[in-house]
């Protein structure tokens, strides 16, 4: 027969663990700043830059976006994965690429939480 405080020790265990796997999904915020262009399919293709200056077609940007990694546990948390994060709303915007303006990381740089980023529509696009 369990003791009291066996049975509380279990339900304490089993809450956490619920917690832990739960977690908040990932969110991602969108502010336009510049004009409206038609939506690009969800996976659409983005060139991606870590550096304006590494961009040499012209271009102008669309929205800002700011992806947040999911705190469920397991959930993958690299740099691809906040790229993931930040297309759909990227595509939305109608842009050709992104730029990354921050990243996010804890621990020793390796998990990436969040990114903010730009995304922009080359001037040659059609």
């Amino acid at each position: 027969m369990k003791t009291t405080l066996q049975v509380m020790l279990a339900a304490g265990a089993g809450f956490l663990l619920a917690i832990a796997i739960s977690g908040c999904d990932a969110s991602v915020g969108k502010t336009r700043l510049g004009p409206v262009y038609a939506a690009k399919s969800e996976g659409c293709h983005l060139d991606v830059y870590t550096d304006s200056t590494k961009i040499t077609r012209p271009y102008e940007e669309l929205c800002l976006i700011d992806a947040r990694a999911s705190t469920i546990a397991f959930h993958e948390r690299t740099m691809s994965a906040a790229i993931d994060e930040a297309r759909p709303a990227a595509c939305e915007c109608g842009a050709d690429a992104i730029i990354f303006v921050q990243v996010d990381t804890e621990g020793r740089g390796t998990e990436v939480w969040g990114v903010i980023v730009k995304a922009i529509r080359y001037k040659d696009s059609q």
